[in-house]
């Protein structure tokens, strides 16, 4: 039995040093989950998850982690990839089945649910990750990465109009000289620019590591891929996170003791104009070895909440 456990991790504006809240354990049983996303808003804290039958599942918490059972809700039998992305009137779930992503939005803090009336076809080749943003104005941005380039991955972007609910400005991240491939992508978003990063990996295991690159859209125009995390520096994941003026990328580093494996969770940062990552910081050693070990996200005063899942558990402990 897996129980969620939730620490709100506060990042300071310049220091970046952590203060840590007590922990709140929900009461959300999941002995079958598979991947899991996470958003807040003025609501309260919405949960996607994928059971490893396949289901798409939504839980509704309020600020103290209290479940509401009247708003759960099974959105899809067979789907992947669960994404959910919230402003303060309006919570968008994304999730992939068969060859197209599919979406419901709610007005109402997730008591009922509505169809988006488009779907984004994808091809019937191999997926390895989705990822979305809400942006205000501007509506959700979405990657996602299949394998159209055999053996590597090509990841793909659009962004939903909030205006008519049509998605617009396509583009295949991966095609510059410079990054000619790449999957398990991650998106975030600054003034006039859209971030998005994606992984060499083109194994279909999630835990085999690669390099991490980022690429950004300025006022339209998409700029040269940037590498972060190379070499001896690996990463099986990898999420970006803008606060303020700057970029985060927090990832799973893959590390190879003696032979004995494992995965450190780490971030980088650097402005979000800039070129020059930081040097990394560790969060949280031996986390679970899989690409889905972690996820976060972040509450309209900044604060940074994120949520990992230790190698390493007691029978009655899952998420961190």
């Amino acid at each position: 039995m897996k129980k969620i456990f939730f620490f709100f991790a506060l990042f300071c504006s310049f220091a970046l040093a952590q203060g840590w809240n007590g922990t709140v354990m929900t009461s959300i049983n999941e002995p079958n989950l598979e991947k899991m996303d996470l958003a807040a808003n003025a609501s309260g804290i919405h949960v996607l998850i994928k059971r490893t039958n396949g289901n798409i599942v939504y839980f509704y918490l309020n600020s103290s982690g209290i479940v509401d059972v009247n708003k759960t809700y099974t959105m899809e039998a067979n789907g992947d990839f669960p994404n959910i992305v919230a402003s303060n009137n309006i919570i968008y779930a994304l999730y992939k089945t068969s060859n197209n992503i599919k979406g419901k939005y709610s007005t109402n803090g997730g008591t009922s649910w509505s169809n988006l009336p488009y779907n984004i076809n994808t091809t019937t080749n191999l997926c390895n990750g989705v990822d979305a943003e809400y942006q205000d104005q501007l509506g959700v941005h979405i990657v996602w990465a299949t394998r159209d380039n055999y053996p590597n991955f090509e990841t793909y972007y659009y962004r939903l109009d909030p205006s008519n609910n049509q998605w617009v400005e396509f583009k295949n991240v991966t095609d510059h000289s410079l990054a000619q491939f790449g999957g398990r992508p991650s998106v975030s978003f600054s003034a006039g620019r859209v971030h998005v990063s994606f992984n060499t990996s083109y194994y279909d295991d999630p835990w085999v590591p690669g390099n991490a690159v980022t690429r950004d859209r300025l006022d339209g125009v998409w700029q040269t891929p940037q590498p972060v995390v190379s070499g001896s520096e690996e990463t099986v994941k990898e999420k970006l996170l803008v606060r303020g003026n700057t970029l985060f990328m927090f990832y799973a580093k893959w590390v190879n003791v003696g032979g004995l494996i494992r995965n450190d969770l780490l971030y980088r940062t650097r402005s979000v104009t800039g070129t020059t990552w930081s040097s990394p910081s560790t969060l949280a050693y031996s986390i679970e070895e899989s690409g889905n070990a972690f996820n976060l996200t972040k509450t309209t005063n900044d604060n940074v909440h994120l949520i990992y899942y230790p190698e390493y558990v007691e029978p009655n402990f899952g998420l961190a």
